[in-house]
């Protein structure tokens, strides 16, 4: 029997690492096999590239530095002028652009 995760579950588990670096799978890349529906498999091999993104030093453990620097980097994804900080423009801009991509 296949598992379906409905998107709202899918969409919380990868919110849960989230912080993973700029190459890390998006929501749509989720489901590896293109049928529309994401499986507990293909959740948690996502999952699974999401750790090991984020363990950079490949201990086994997610320790606070990792996490930091990973959420840093997310973060200065949206500062499009480097300074620091993200406003409101910012933030719309990176959001619509990545739909426009989908």
């Amino acid at each position: 029997m296949k598992h379906h995760f409905p998107i709202l579950i899918a969409s919380s588990l990868f919110a849960a690492v989230a912080a993973a670096p700029a190459s890390a799978q998006s929501l749509l890349d989720l489901d590896a096999n293109g049928d529309k529906a994401i499986t507990t498999a293909e959740a948690q091999s996502a999952l699974e590239t999401q750790f090991k993104a984020l363990d950079r030093n490949g201990d086994g453990v997610i320790d606070n530095n990792e996490y930091i620097d990973a959420r840093l980097q997310q973060l200065s994804q949206f500062d499009a002028n480097g300074d620091g900080t993200i406003d409101r423009t910012e933030l719309t801009s990176h959001m619509r652009s990545r739909f426009r991509d989908r």
